[in-house]
């Protein structure tokens, strides 16, 4: 008959419990309703002061993508052809923006006319 050893049973229990609290609380800070395009959540349209700040680059003040049309960017957004064609948060009014922002007409990347977004 094969002997076993409880011996290295505690130490791995500890681990296991260890790694699953870590779970939880790597989990407990996440749901399905955080907002991305919140300030400082490095998502897209969110305030950042450099690059580091968002997952993509920082532009004017906020976390932006590369585009070449709209399609490139989520909902909300829009692709304009500023800083080599970026996405822009679209805004229906002057109030639509963050404070040091402006909704302001802006040219359109990949189509024609222009499109109000929130520029500094």
């Amino acid at each position: 008959m094969i002997g076993y050893s409880f011996e290295g049973a505690l130490p791995m229990r500890r681990f296991f419990a260890l790694g699953a609290l870590l779970v939880v609380l790597a989990h407990a800070g996440c749901s399905d309703d955080d907002d991305a395009f919140g300030p400082w959540s490095g998502g897209l349209g969110a305030a950042c002061r450099n690059d580091r700040d968002c997952f993509s680059r920082c532009e004017e003040g906020f976390c932006t993508a590369d585009c070449d049309h709209d399609g490139h960017c989520p909902a909300g957004m829009a692709c304009i052809d500023e800083h080599g064609g970026m996405c822009a948060t679209a805004c229906g009014s002057p109030t639509g923006c963050g404070p040091g922002y402006e909704c302001k007409s802006t040219r359109r990347r990949g189509t024609d006319g222009s499109i109000p977004v929130c520029r500094r």
